[in-house]
C-alpha cells in the first residue's frame, strides 16, 4: 500500500509543493493573480492528500465512513480545480459570471449526499467501489468548466494572445485525456500531476512575460530587442531610440 501511495502521488506532491514555495517567495505577479495561483495550488495539494487517504482506506476489508467522506471530497474538489484554472485564465475580464459557481455547489451537495444514498458512489460490505446513477456527474461538471476555458481561449486567440490561448487549449486536452484514463480505464495517479504541471507551466509562462515587458506600457523590453536583432543579422534594418 505504501508503494502504491508513493507511486501514484509522489510526482504531483513534489511538483505542487515546489510551485507553492515558488509562488510564496516570488512577487513578480500582481497580488490578486498570485492569490489565484496560490489558491489553486493549495486545492491541488488538498486533493492529493485526500486521494492518498482514500487509497489507504480502499485497502481496508470493510466499508468505512472515512472512505466515504474522502471519496466525497475528491469528487467535489476535482471540478473545483477545473473552475479555478478557468478563473485564472479569465482573471483580466472586467465582469465575471457569478452563476458559474452554481454547478460546483450543486455537485458538492449531491456528492456528499451520496455518502448515504449512493447516487454518485457507494461501497459494498467488502469495501468494493460501486458506481451510482449519477457516477459521471462530477466529470461532466469538470468538462463544463473546460468548455468555459475553451471559450476563453477562443477569445484570447481573437485578441492576438495566441501563446496564452495555446496554453489554455493544451491544458484542456491533457486534463481531458487524464480524466478519461482515470475514470473509464481506471488508471490512478494521472489527473493530479497533470493539474500541478499545467498550473506550474502557466505560472512560469506569465512570469517570463512580465520579465520581458515594460511594466508601464506592456511593450517588449530591451532584452527582447537584442534577441530580435540576432534574428536580423543578415538583413538591413534601422533602430530608432526615443
Amino acid at each position: 500500500m505504501l508503494f502504491d501511495l508513493i507511486q501514484n502521488n509522489f510526482v504531483s506532491l513534489v511538483s505542487t509543493l515546489f510551485l507553492i514555495i515558488f509562488i510564496m517567495t516570488n512577487h513578480a505577479l500582481l497580488q490578486r493573480e498570485t492569490n489565484y495561483f496560490l489558491l489553486t495550488a493549495t486545492t491541488i495539494l488538498t486533493l492529493i492528500i485526500v486521494d492518498c487517504i482514500e487509497l489507504w482506506t480502499a485497502s481496508w476489508t470493510s466499508d468505512s465512513v472515512l472512505r466515504r467522506v474522502m471519496s466525497a471530497l475528491g469528487y467535489s474538489i476535482k471540478p473545483l480545480i477545473a473552475y479555478e484554472i478557468s478563473f485564472i485564465f479569465m482573471r483580466n475580464q472586467k465582469k465575471h459570471n457569478r452563476l458559474l459557481v452554481l454547478p460546483l455547489f450543486l455537485n458538492t451537495i449531491i456528492v456528499f449526499s451520496s455518502c448515504w444514498n449512493g447516487i454518485i458512489f457507494s461501497f459494498s460490505p467488502q469495501n468494493e467501489f460501486l458506481g451510482g446513477t449519477l457516477e459521471y456527474l462530477p466529470f461532466i461538471i469538470g468538462t463544463f468548466y473546460l468548455i468555459v476555458l475553451l471559450s476563453v481561449a477562443t477569445k484570447m486567440y481573437k485578441h492576438k494572445f495566441k501563446e496564452e490561448a495555446f496554453i489554455a487549449i493544451t491544458v484542456i486536452v491533457v486534463c481531458t485525456i487524464s480524466s478519461i484514463l482515470e475514470k473509464i480505464f481506471r488508471f490512478n495517479g494521472f489527473l493530479n500531476p497533470i493539474c500541478a504541471i499545467s498550473l506550474t507551466f502557466y505560472y512560469l509562462y506569465l512570469h517570463t512575460q512580465i520579465d520581458s515587458r515594460d511594466a508601464l506600457t506592456g511593450v517588449l523590453n530591451r532584452r527582447y530587442l537584442y534577441l530580435d536583432v540576432e534574428k536580423l543579422v543578415d538583413t538591413h534594418f534601422a533602430v530608432v531610440s526615443i
